[in-house]
């Protein structure tokens, strides 16, 4: 959850009319409010802005005669002038309003650092918030503890002063932390594990109400519009370190009730069943294995850990090894009670003393225990959850460059596609292109690392195709020279490499998709167009589209002809 969904709600929730926020740089919280009458204040602002009043909070006031339902402080993060913020908004807020202030709860010391040393900055802002609640006791005033900490001071009338801020030390404040901002934590939490690059963030295509999405990650320039990003030191052991958050969510996320953890390589593609929360443990059971010795044997076939560790491991499991059932721990529910933390906390201490395959040790844990989890099926959690691959996992990618002698294109791709493996990528090509594969092949597997969560088919640039936006040169489409076509084509390699843009459709000369695409709508037959209409079709049925702006194809495209827009003998 985050900031702006607290606004919006109080926006919503009491009829507020009017906004104004103090510290609106980028625009971004200011862009995503709803209100009526929306005001921004900010003398630094990155771009001119017609609702924006281009001064210091502190001058703003001073001339200030409006009133507004609402006032959001974002501006500078010192303690000093947030409690002038803070009286000062008071003192102009409409009966029934509110003020919010966002970085109320920093994670770490560095954070809140007053001046600033770290990339990521709060500030003291807690020092003014948690001053002003014991100052004034009888205003209601409290926090929720996603997106570094959103507060919230409902209007009371009061006529209030400056000098509140709080000296207590960090220490104190994070232990204390609960009561000091009177948080008031949603019960559940999804979340994540990202280190080393491992995965891909996924946005999540539907939200929970009433759920925080939250990311570990070691990579600070990683965000998000909805997993609020929590950053951890890097690790020399980042994969230990991704298991240690994964399995211990009552140590790092102690304040919810449960929590949901999904892998890096999962995507949530549908509402979350409110039933999931009703269990203790929740994971899905393992759709190909039952049996920890089946286990190990898939572990050292995959090269995922060592044969010394396995075989130790298997030693110590000695009258565990069958009839334990085994799970696939890229989803998990757990209910935050002593008995499940207390299975966390050992299935930890087996990932750490042997394999880093988690998948390994739990059924032995659980089994020790005298616990049996609550399972779903893979069929059934594929209704929710949509499972990738990891980024490091090998990518296959099928290039097909099909044809038949009566000219049914659809059903040649069709007859090669429906054998190829559904998780893997498919780039068809017509019969008259050319690329470079020293350009082409590693930056195809890029692009699809990094937005093929988000794009089921990409298309590519050319010289020649009557689809103008798919022609980054205009000019040149009667110029065939294919030397002066390969200097075009390294010099948009070098320019946009994985760049990407959403479109509305895409040509066949180049079109890269999944094979669940695929799957769902395939290739229609005996009509000439089949590559125009796949597209189409694929647009209609829900799936995203994009161009690969660094990816060039020479293509002749009827260039025997007077008039190549119609000409369609090869073709039927």
């Amino acid at each position: 959850m985050k900031k702006e969904k607290v606004i919006n709600d109080l926006i919503e929730k009491h009829n507020l009319k009017s906004y104004l926020e103090i510290g609106s740089q980028s625009f971004y919280s200011f862009g995503e409010v709803d209100c009526d009458k929306k005001v921004a204040v900010d003398p630094n602002a990155t771009k001119g802005h017609t609702k924006l009043v281009p001064v210091t909070s502190d001058k703003f006031f001073e001339s200030n005669e409006d009133k507004f339902d609402i006032v959001f402080i974002d501006g500078l993060h010192e303690s000093g002038q947030v409690e002038r913020d803070i009286v000062n908004a008071m003192r102009c807020i409409n009966k029934g309003g509110f003020i919010v202030l966002h970085d109320c709860y920093p994670h770490k010391f560095e954070h809140q650092q007053v001046p600033r040393i770290s990339r990521i900055w709060n500030g003291d802002v807690w020092r003014a918030f948690v001053g002003f609640r014991k100052k004034y006791p009888n205003i209601k005033s409290y926090c929720y503890p996603f997106d570094y900490g959103v507060g919230v001071i409902e209007y009371s009338g009061d006529d209030i002063e400056t000098g509140f801020s709080t000296d207590i030390d960090y220490d104190f404040f994070k232990e204390n932390a609960d009561d000091l901002l009177n948080l008031v934590p949603n019960e559940t939490a999804v979340y994540t594990v990202i280190t080393n690059n491992y995965d891909t963030l996924k946005r999540p295509k539907f939200i929970n109400r009433g759920y925080d999405y939250i990311c570990f990650t070691d990579n600070e320039d990683l965000t998000s519009d909805v997993w609020e990003m929590r950053y951890i030191d890097k690790s020399d052991n980042p994969a230990l370190q991704q298991r240690k958050i994964k399995i211990l969510s009552h140590e790092y996320l102690s304040e919810y009730k449960r929590t949901i953890y999904v892998d890096g390589k999962v995507e949530i593609k549908d509402r979350l069943s409110s039933t999931f929360c009703d269990y203790d443990f929740l994971t899905i059971k393992h759709p190909k294995r039952d049996c920890i010795l089946d286990e190990a044997e898939a572990i050292l076939k995959a090269g995922k850990d060592s044969e010394d560790i396995i075989y130790k491991q298997l030693e110590s499991y000695k009258g565990f090894e069958k009839n334990l059932g085994l799970y696939d721990t890229c989803f998990l529910v757990r209910h935050n009670c002593d008995r499940v933390n207390k299975i966390c906390e050992d299935w930890y201490k087996e990932v750490e003393k042997y394999s880093i395959r988690d998948q390994m040790s739990l059924p032995v844990v659980l089994k020790k225990h005298n616990f049996i989890p609550d399972t779903i099926n893979m069929n059934a959690i594929k209704d929710y959850i949509q499972i990738h691959k990891h980024n490091n996992d090998e990518m296959n990618i099928h290039y097909i460059n099909s044809g038949r002698g009566d000219k049914n294109i659809g059903k040649a791709y069709n007859d090669t596609i429906k054998h190829l493996p559904n998780d893997d990528w498919i780039c068809i090509t017509d019969q008259d292109c050319l690329w470079f594969p020293e350009f082409t092949c590693k930056q195809i597997e890029d692009v699809i690392k990094e937005h093929g969560n988000d794009y089921q088919i990409f298309g590519a640039y050319t010289n020649r195709i009557a689809s103008e936006h798919q022609r980054p040169f205009p000019k040149k489409f009667d110029n065939l020279d294919i030397f002066e076509f390969r200097e075009d084509a390294e010099k948009l390699y070098n320019e946009n490499y994985a760049k990407v843009h959403e479109t509305h459709a895409v040509a066949g000369f180049l079109m890269l998709f999944k094979k669940q695409v695929w799957n769902e709508i395939g290739f229609r037959e005996k009509v000439i167009n089949a590559d125009t209409l796949f597209s189409k079709d694929a647009k209609r049925a829900g799936f995203n589209i994009a161009i690969m702006e660094g990816v060039y194809l020479y293509h002749w495209y009827r260039a025997q002809s007077d008039k190549p827009e119609t000409y369609t003998k090869h073709l039927s």
